[in-house]
C-alpha cells in the first residue's frame, strides 16, 4: 500500500485486502462513498435495532491517506467483534463519553498494532510532531481548545491520554501529550469531573474490558454500558452486530 494514499479507483481493491487481513466477516456490510468533503468520516449502519455494517466517506478530490484507511477498517473490525454502538437520546456528560470513546479508540488502536504496527508507529511519530507544534504556544493552544464544542473537548482529552499511554507502552516517548495534559489539567477536571491523568494507565488496566480474540462477551458489553449510570442508560440506543 502506498504511503501517499489510495485513490478512488483503487479503494475497493485495498478495502477487500484489508477485510481479508483483518478477517472481517463477509456478512458485515462495508459501504464506501466519496463526497465533496474536506474530511474523512465513518458511521455505523443500523436497522431493526441491530448493526448491519459500516459506511466510510472520503473526499473524492484527494487520495485517502494510508493511516486513515487502516484506522477506518480497524474500526470496522472492532464493531464486527460486537463492540456496542451507542447513540444517545439525551446529552451525555463528559465522564460517560470519555470512557466510552477512549475504550472504542484504544481497542481499535490495539487492532492496528496487531496488524499494521509499522504503519501505526509511523502515524504516532507524525502525530507527536504535530502535537509538539500545536502546544508551542500555550496561550494559543488553550484558546483553540476553549472554542471547541463540549464533545470535541472530551474526545481531545481522550486522545491525549490514549496517545500518552500507547507511546509509553511502545517506549517511544510521550512528552507532547504530557504537555497537553499539563496545560489542560484544570479543564480536564472541570469537563470530566475527575483527573484522567492521575488515573492514567489504571483506566485501561482496570476499567476497560480487553480487546477480545474474536467477540465481546455479554459481561464485557455490560461493563461498557455501566460507564453510564442507570438514569442515563434509559436514554441510550444500543446496537450490536451479530452474524446470523
Amino acid at each position: 500500500m502506498s504511503g501517499k494514499g489510495v485513490g478512488p479507483s483503487e479503494i475497493w481493491h485495498f478495502v477487500n485486502d484489508l477485510r481479508n487481513e483483518l478477517k472481517i466477516p463477509v456478512k458485515y456490510i462495508i459501504q464506501i462513498k466519496f463526497e465533496d468533503s474536506p474530511k474523512e468520516s465513518g458511521h455505523v449502519l443500523v436497522k431493526d435495532d441491530k448493526v448491519l455494517g459500516s459506511e466510510l466517506s472520503f473526499d473524492k478530490k484527494v487520495k485517502v491517506p494510508t493511516d486513515v484507511l487502516l484506522h477506518s477498517l480497524s474500526h470496522v473490525k472492532h464493531y464486527s467483534m460486537g463492540f456496542p454502538h451507542i447513540v444517545a437520546k439525551i446529552p451525555i456528560k463528559g465522564h460517560d463519553w470519555f470512557l466510552y470513546h477512549t475504550l472504542n479508540e484504544y481497542n481499535t488502536n490495539l487492532i492496528e498494532m496487531q496488524h499494521f504496527k509499522k504503519q501505526f508507529i509511523s502515524f504516532l511519530k507524525n502525530h507527536k510532531a504535530l502535537t509538539s507544534r500545536i502546544v508551542e504556544s500555550e496561550k494559543r493552544f488553550k484558546k483553540y481548545f476553549s472554542e471547541r464544542t463540549e464533545q470535541v473537548k472530551v474526545e481531545a482529552l481522550s486522545d491525549f491520554l490514549r496517545m500518552k499511554v500507547i507511546c509509553d507502552d511502545l517506549g517511544i516517548g510521550s512528552a507532547p501529550y504530557d504537555d497537553c495534559i499539563r496545560i489542560l489539567r484544570k479543564d480536564c477536571y472541570r469537563i470530566l469531573g475527575f483527573d484522567s491523568a492521575k488515573e492514567g494507565k489504571r483506566l485501561f488496566e482496570e476499567k476497560f474490558p480487553p480487546l477480545p480474540k474474536e467477540r465481546y462477551t455479554k459481561e464485557s458489553i455490560e461493563t461498557v454500558l455501566n460507564f453510564f449510570n442507570v438514569r442515563k442508560r434509559k436514554g441510550l440506543n444500543v446496537y450490536i452486530w451479530k452474524e446470523t
